[in-house]
């Protein structure tokens, strides 16, 4: 994955929390994300089912951590001027200046500007994204 690849992927996933750490500067976005759907986004997936479960892949709702380092901002406005929603619509990880930026259905705009951005999930895979 190169810098400034929006991730379509998660559109649709629902944003659960940030989380700041102020003293370290460090943010974390927890986001749930259908694991069909990380698979389009060429994550390697290694999903398992629920015991007794028969779900299409589809169904499968997984927890993607991304972890920022280096915070030097975070905006995290909840006017909600499309209406109210906790769902993603557009995700990318950007490179001037660095961070990432999550745009979300209700229309806020969520930007965490940071050193690096990591996208962390055992079964979905792991990419690190850091300033050039």
């Amino acid at each position: 994955m190169t810098l400034e690849e929006p991730l379509d992927w998660l559109h649709d996933a629902r944003l659960t929390a940030v989380e700041v750490a102020w003293a370290s500067a460090t943010a974390r976005v927890i986001i749930e994300v259908d694991t069909a759907a990380a698979r389009a986004g060429s994550l390697p997936v290694a999903g398992t089912l629920p015991s007794g479960a028969e779900r299409r892949p589809s169904d499968q709702v997984g927890t993607l951590l991304i972890e920022c380092e280096g915070v030097e901002r975070v905006v995290i406005p909840h006017e909600q001027p499309w209406g109210p929603s906790d769902y993603v619509n557009a995700a990318r990880v950007t490179s001037e200046p660095s961070g990432l930026r999550i745009g979300m259905s209700s229309g806020d705009e969520i930007e965490i500007r940071a050193r690096s951005v990591t996208l962390n999930r055992e079964q979905l895979g792991r990419a690190v994204l850091t300033r050039a």
